[in-house]
C-alpha cells in the first residue's frame, strides 16, 4: 500500500497499455469532514506522458490563437459541436525537450512558428490523468 499525508493507494490494476496506459486504482483520501480517512474509492487513471501546451498570443493584433479539433468524447456525449476550441498541446516525444515539443505542436496544429516562448505555469490535460505511473 502506497501512502502520503493526503491519500493512500490501496490497490492498482493495469487495464490497458498502449499509446497511453489505463489503470484502475482504489484510493483512500484523508477526510475533509473529520480527522481520519474517507471511504476507499475506485477510479480509473489515465497516464498520458508529459504533455505541453501553448497559449498562442500575437501582440501585434492583441489576439489569442486557438485551434479546433474533433473530440470523440464530445461527439459520443451528443454535443452538437464536437470540434472543440483548445490551446495547442501534445505529448513530448522521446528525446525531445518540452520547448521543442511545444514549438512542434504549435506548427502542426496551427501552422504558426513560436518566436518568443515564456513559461507561465503547469496544467493537467484532464484531472483524471497523470504524466507517469508512480
Amino acid at each position: 500500500m502506497s501512502s502520503s499525508s493526503k491519500a493512500k493507494i490501496v490497490s492498482r490494476k493495469v487495464e490497458f497499455k498502449g499509446w497511453h496506459t489505463l489503470e484502475t486504482l482504489v484510493v483512500q483520501p484523508k477526510s475533509l469532514k473529520h480527522d481520519g480517512w474517507a471511504e476507499p474509492m475506485s477510479r480509473e487513471m489515465y497516464y498520458t506522458g508529459l504533455i505541453v501546451g501553448a497559449l498562442l498570443y500575437n501582440p501585434e493584433t492583441d489576439e489569442v490563437l486557438m485551434n479546433q479539433q474533433f473530440r470523440v468524447g464530445a461527439f459520443v456525449a451528443g454535443d452538437e459541436a464536437p470540434h472543440l476550441y483548445e490551446c495547442c498541446a501534445g505529448k513530448v516525444d522521446e528525446g525531445e525537450t518540452p520547448e521543442d515539443a511545444v514549438r512542434r505542436e504549435a506548427k502542426e496544429e496551427t501552422g504558426c512558428d513560436i518566436l518568443d516562448l515564456e513559461f507561465i505555469g503547469t496544467f493537467y490535460p484532464t484531472p483524471a490523468a497523470a504524466m507517469k505511473n508512480s
